[in-house]
Order: C-alpha cells, then sequence, then structure tokens
C-alpha cells in the first residue's frame, strides 16, 4: 500500500507492507496527527488519505515498527538510528555536560582536525527543526584570509549599527525601523560596538578571538518559517558536542547581528542571494592560561572558597566529571609544576586573595614496597611515622 502527497517540489511516499506487519498497531499509537490509524485492535493499521498532508514527516513510525513493515520517503532504510539504551547518558550526566559547558574565547594556534569538525557537524545536523524540514545548511570557515575579512566586515558592520544612535534624529529613525523595543536593544549596545570595532582597527581580533574555526549555520530565507531557530538548535548541538570533545567555543552574536542586515558576509563564503546567517560559532582548542581568568569572575560573582585541583592519571576516587577533567589538562599540557606556577599568579593578584592554602586538606598517597620482601623499607616506616604524626596533629 503507498500514498503519497505534494511537498513543494518533494513528494511524501508513505509505504506500508502489509506482509510483514503484525497488527501490534504501534505505528498509529505514535502517530501523532492520526496519518496512521488502526480501526480495530488486531487489524492491519492503514494510512489516513484524509490526513495524509498533515504528515510531519518525524519518521516515528518507521523508527518504533519491529518489523521495518512501515517506509518513508524522508527515512530510507537504515538511516533511522536504532536507541542504544545502554550507552544513553543518564539525566545527571547530561546535566552536567550543559553545566559545564563555557563560552570560552582565547585558543591555541592549533588546527583542530577533521575528524572533531565533522564529529561536532553531525551532532548538529541532528538537531530538531520545524516539520522536519532540516533547514540548515553548514559553513566552515578555516582559511585564515577569509576568516580576517569575516572580522573586518563585522567590525565595519558594528559601526555603522552604532551610528545612528549618536543623534537624536537618528534613534528617532531606527525606532521607526526597529520598533521602540529593537531599538532601545540596539542603543544600549551602540557604545559596545562602536568600542569592538575600534578594538578590532587597532589589532586585536575581538569578533572571532583568533579561533582556528568559524561555523556558520544558515538557511534559505524564502519559505524557511522555522529557519532561525532550526539554526540556533543546531547550534546548541554543535556547542555541547563541541565540549564534548575538549573543544571550546563561543557563540559570535555579532557576526549574526551585522549579517542581519548586510549580506557581505554571506555573499564572501558563497551563500545563494536567499540564504541568510542565523547563528555563529567560533571554535578551537582552548588555551591553558584561559581557565586563570574564570577566578576573578567567580570571586566577583561572590565565590568564598575556591579549590584549585591538581590533576593526575588515575583519580579514581573522584568520579567520572573529575576523571575526565584530570585527563583533558594532562592531556593540553597540565603539569604540577604549571599548576603551581597559575597558583601563584592568582595568590599575586593584590587585594584578591587575603589567604590561598594548599594541600591542607588530605594526602593521598601509595606506598609501594617489594613483594617478595614481605616489608616496608626503614625509610618507609618513617615517613608513614612522620605523617601520622601530622595528621594527628591537626586533627587535635
Amino acid at each position: 500500500m503507498t500514498n503519497k502527497m505534494a511537498e513543494g517540489l518533494k513528494m511524501v511516499e508513505i509505504t506500508h507492507d502489509a506482509a510483514r506487519c503484525k497488527k501490534c498497531g504501534f505505528c498509529a499509537m505514535t502517530c501523532a496527527l492520526k496519518v496512521l490509524r488502526q480501526e480495530e485492535r488486531g487489524t492491519i493499521p492503514r494510512v489516513n488519505e484524509a490526513r495524509l498532508e498533515s504528515c510531519v514527516r518525524c519518521g516515528q513510525c518507521v523508527a518504533i515498527c519491529p518489523q521495518g513493515a512501515i517506509s518513508h520517503s524522508h527515512f530510507p532504510a537504515g538511516t533511522v538510528h536504532p536507541i542504544r539504551s545502554e550507552i544513553v547518558p543518564t539525566y545527571d550526566q547530561v546535566l552536567e555536560l550543559i553545566r559545564s559547558r563555557r563560552s570560552k574565547r582565547a585558543y591555541k594556534e592549533k588546527p583542530v582536525e577533521k575528524d572533531a569538525i565533522e564529529k561536532v557537524l553531525e551532532a548538529a545536523r541532528f538537531g530538531p527543526s520545524g516539520h522536519n524540514r532540516q533547514t540548515t545548511e553548514f559553513v566552515v570557515v578555516q582559511d585564515p584570509e577569509i576568516r580576517h575579512e569575516i572580522g573586518a566586515l563585522t567590525a565595519k558592520g558594528l559601526r555603522k549599527l552604532a551610528q545612528p544612535f549618536k543623534s537624536a534624529i537618528g534613534r528617532m529613525i531606527m525606532r521607526r525601523i526597529l520598533g521602540p523595543r529593537g531599538a532601545a536593544y540596539l542603543g544600549e549596545m551602540a557604545p559596545e560596538m562602536e568600542g569592538l570595532a575600534d578594538l578590532y582597527d587597532e589589532g586585536t581580533d575581538i569578533i572571532l578571538r583568533e579561533a582556528p574555526v568559524l561555523l556558520l549555520f544558515c538557511a534559505d530565507s524564502v519559505g524557511g518559517t522555522f529557519a532561525g531557530t532550526n539554526a540556533n538548535i543546531a547550534v546548541h548541538n554543535a556547542a555541547l558536542a563541541a565540549e564534548a570533545l575538549g573543544l571550546g567555543c563561543y557563540y559570535t552574536g555579532f557576526v549574526v547581528i551585522v549579517s542581519e542586515r548586510d549580506d557581505s558576509i554571506a555573499r564572501l563564503v558563497g551563500l545563494p542571494e536567499t540564504h541568510k546567517i542565523y547563528g555563529a560559532l567560533a571554535m578551537g582548542y582552548p588555551r591553558l592560561e584561559s581557565a586563570l581568568a574564570l577566578v576573578p569572575a567567580l570571586v566577583e560573582a561572590g565565590a568564598d572558597l575556591i579549590e584549585l585541583g591538581v590533576p593526575f592519571s588515575d583519580p579514581l576516587a573522584d568520579g567520572a566529571t573529575i576523571q575526565a577533567s584530570s585527563q583533558r589538562a594532562l592531556e593540553n599540557g597540565m603539569t604540577l609544576a604549571r599548576c603551581l606556577d597559575q597558583a601563584a599568579a592568582l595568590s599575586e593578584r593584590e587585594g584578591l586573595y587575603p589567604d590561598m592554602g594548599f594541600g591542607r586538606n588530605y594526602v593521598n598517597m601509595t606506598i609501594h614496597s617489594d613483594e617478595s620482601s614481605g616489608a616496608l623499607e626503614p625509610l618507609q616506616h618513617r615517613l608513614a611515622e612522620a605523617l601520622d604524626r601530622l595528621i594527628t596533629d591537626q586533627i587535635d
């Protein structure tokens, strides 16, 4: 049984193989818009001709059928990803990833591997989209000259956007064009935008922060009702995937703001005339030094106590998250000496940290003895006794 519906220039085709159907009715139960229906329990589900045009191409009917009896033109055989429940992360793991993501704006001079970029885009393309139209397209910019040109065009666009707010008549015109709320928003940002443009013109890449990769999330603006929303859902997926891969990224909103009013960047990267840039991520491997900037921010936000962890190779008792962070820090070149140097640099900031303790809470130590001797060396005994006295004194 085959049914078709027109979708612009495409045809949506739903095929139900009655010979393979076991009459479980799962496809009808999962179809929220009743395109598939089962008249009576134990009968073969049918395509509801009256509801066929309501199909939102969610793919649930194909995914849930245990016999593979449902075929959908938008979901060819083998394209529906099976749910592997054994590796689906827990809620706490998902929340930890979301909460640990940070906007990182300092990067190593290290290219991002093609495989890592493809993994980020793979996560992005699986973002849900309105009516499952999958409107989002991706542009990967790695060429330094093109990235520089994008930065220059953005700085120029920011200066142009800020200019009208310098005069009363300009502000009045912008209120008429953008409406009161839109004009108020840009009016508040005008000094910042002009300041960013000044910094860029002085030689500081304040737009893309020398990121080795710029991801642009684009779509055809003609007939794409949810194009912007779809693109930014994809941005969110990409940012989480980047975090999981040890990459840093941040949303380059000024590129998007300028692109909304000027198509120069879209033309530079070769987008068709009807396409717009709806989202942008700068991405690269974060520099270690950038972590230092987080500590003053925590203090300013009211933190009373900050623990600087020293990464080590076997943090078995610290949980999955700390284990992963230790491993990532070691892979990025962190050593005990560098960690102490960073702690010293922080403690030297006058008036910010009146007291910085180090290693006063506990000591984890493993003493390895020669198994054949069956006993500790005298020096090891003395060390253990000294540690016992130290711990006893601390407790007393």
